[in-house]
């Protein structure tokens, strides 16, 4: 039961977004920065702000996705203290 268990953890770290999956979260994203530009506004300045903070903020969120899409990888790893706690009681 433990070792199908952990067969199956280890199949999924190695897995990710499916391609499809990808291409939808890079055009909505895409399709949310270019919607930007169909807001009025008074300078240039202004408007290249309003865009910058929009594009860092989908970009952000695309990084967290990429983190939390291999769970056992990276900073946000899970790591194996939970599991070394269980097998030692």
């Amino acid at each position: 039961m433990l070792q199908s268990l952990r067969s199956s953890r280890i199949e999924d770290s190695g897995s990710g977004l499916l391609p499809f999956l990808w291409g939808v979260l890079i055009a909505g994203g895409a399709a949310t920065i270019s919607f930007s530009y169909l807001f009025g506004a008074r300078t240039l300045y202004t408007h290249a702000v309003m865009t910058v903070l929009l594009t860092g903020v989908v970009c952000l969120a695309l990084y967290t996705i990429v983190n939390l899409d291999f769970p056992f990888t990276g900073l946000v790893a899970i790591g194996p203290d939970a599991f070394t706690r269980l097998i030692l009681k």
